[in-house]
Parts: structure tokens; sequence; C-alpha cells
């Protein structure tokens, strides 16, 4: 069985349309208490062995869809894009409803902001021009600075990693050295781009930011993408989800070119990518719906 949640401010003319688009083709679908729509719940049942499944909708377009395995996750998906209105065509959807991500942590100048691998710090040691510089927090959390070496990071605020450096200068380098620490960026700010791509790596996130563009960030997809299948992989209320899109459609102008957020990760699927990862993004069937991995 499916559970569908219908938000409260679905109109009854949209409440319609979600019911003659996803309860058609094999779908067997009945009200919960009432048969009209200002009731929120809608319980259907699928002619299938796909059990455990929960399904939300946003409007009229599938925001994400929480299943018991990866096989349960495809078997769905299939079975909505055999409900679509039009057989063998291009699946529309409005990019402007997708489900966002959990909110990126803030840049803060106060102490309620902890840093996180790959944030990059200022440090400021006054009069010391060979320690003043831009340091970034590798992954194991630390920072390498000249004289002092590796300096742990992470899970501290700005003032508390101020006054470790200041503490370790002043026991054997400077007497009372005053050392100012401030965030220069947040790894939280940033997209990674991977895959057939011909420069991948993890790039800043200024503002509004489609999936054509951050392709275009990577220096575009090399001579083994297949660009016909592309992954955005996000995480929604704490679970991490993906879904897969038709670059080369969306370059015609024949689909929506979605938004992608700061934490997303785009992966370009092509013959020299990883078999864990092409495996996966061959599994991802192309409906342009956010599925729980």
């Amino acid at each position: 069985m499916i559970e569908i949640m219908l938000p409260h401010s679905l109109h009854q003319r949209e409440c319609q349309s979600v019911l003659a688009r996803y309860c058609s083709g094999g779908l067997q679908c009945r009200r919960y208490q009432r048969s009209t729509c200002d009731r929120q719940r809608l319980i259907v049942g699928v002619r299938t062995r796909i059990t455990g499944m929960r399904a939300w909708l946003q409007g009229s377009d599938i925001m994400k869809i929480g299943l018991t395995s990866q096989m349960a996750v495809i078997g769905l998906a299939l079975l909505l894009a055999a409900c679509a209105p039009t057989r063998g065509g291009t699946i529309s959807y409005d990019s402007s409803k997708f489900g966002t991500p959990d909110g990126p942590k803030i840049v803060a100048v106060d102490d309620t902001y902890k840093l996180a691998p790959l944030d990059t710090v200022s440090v400021m040691v006054f009069q010391v021009a060979d320690l003043s510089r831009d340091y970034e927090i590798d992954q194991s959390g630390r920072i390498t600075m000249p004289l002092l070496g590796r300096v742990d990071a992470v899970g501290l605020s700005t003032t508390e990693l101020g006054a470790v450096i200041g503490h370790r200068l002043d026991e054997k380098y400077l007497r009372n050295p005053s050392v100012t620490v401030s965030l220069k960026s947040s790894a939280s700010r940033v997209v990674t781009v991977d895959g057939s791509v011909r420069q991948p790596g993890i790039y800043p996130a200024t503002g509004a930011l489609t999936l054509i563009q951050a392709v275009a960030l990577a220096r575009g997809t090399d001579d083994l993408a297949n660009p016909r299948r592309v992954a955005i992989f996000r995480t929604i209320a704490g679970k991490r989800t993906a879904a897969a899109f038709d670059l080369t459609s969306i370059r015609r102008g024949e689909m929506a070119d979605p938004q992608v957020y700061p934490g997303d990760t785009v992966v370009v699927d092509g013959s020299g990518v990883k078999k864990t990862q092409r495996d996966l993004l061959q599994a991802l069937p192309l409906t342009s719906i956010f599925l729980a991995l």
C-alpha cells in the first residue's frame, strides 16, 4: 500500500488532476473517509509486490518517495511513469515544486557556527605576515600552518580556533600573540560536480544555479559522457535522495532546467564513470522525481 499525503492548500481541481494522473493504468484508488478532496489522505492500492512505501505529494508533483529498498524505488518510479498522461514523450514537470534541500549552514560571524571540513578560514596574527593567510580545513578536520603544523579546527568556532592558535604560538614562538580568525567561505555553500565532466570538483554555489550551469562550472561534459542521464543527489528532510535528468532534452528546451542547490552533488553518466556510480545512475529512472536512496 502507498499512503499519499495531499497538502491542505490543494484546491478541488488540482486534487482531481492528481488523482486522474496517478490513479490510472493499473492503480486502484479509493478515498480515505470522504470522497471529496477536502481530506488530505489517500490510500492507493497497487497490483504489485512492492510494499511498505510512502509517497508525499506537493501540489501536483511528487516531492519525494521513501521506500524500503532500492528495487522498490525503481519499481514504483517505473509504475508512476507508466501512469503519466502521455506515453513515449517527455515527462513534463514544474521545477519550482521540487523538494528543496535541507538548508545549508549559514556563514556566521559569531560563535554559533562550528567549523566543518572544506571550510576556509582567514587567520590574522598581528605583525606576523607569514602566518596571516587563508587556510582550508582538510577532510581530517585540520589546517596546516607554518611553525605549528597541523591544528585541529573542526567543531570549533572561529573564536575558539583563534584561542588554540594563540596558545600554541605562545608556548614556543610569541609572547601574548594577537590572533584573529574569521570564516571566509563555508563548504555548505558549494556544489560538487563529478562523473564524465572535463574538470570534476567542488564549486561555489553563488546565487541561483541550474543543472546546465553546474555542469558548465566543470567545463562541460567530456567525450565519454552520456548527457541523457545526469543525476542530482540531494538531502531532503535528513534523507539522501536522487533524481535523473536528460541534459540533452534540457538543452533543447524540451524539459525545464532544474535548480541546483548548495550541498547538491551532480554526477554525469559516461563510460569513464566508476562502476558503482554508473550502476546507480543506470538504476535511476528518467522521471525527474527525487527518490530516497
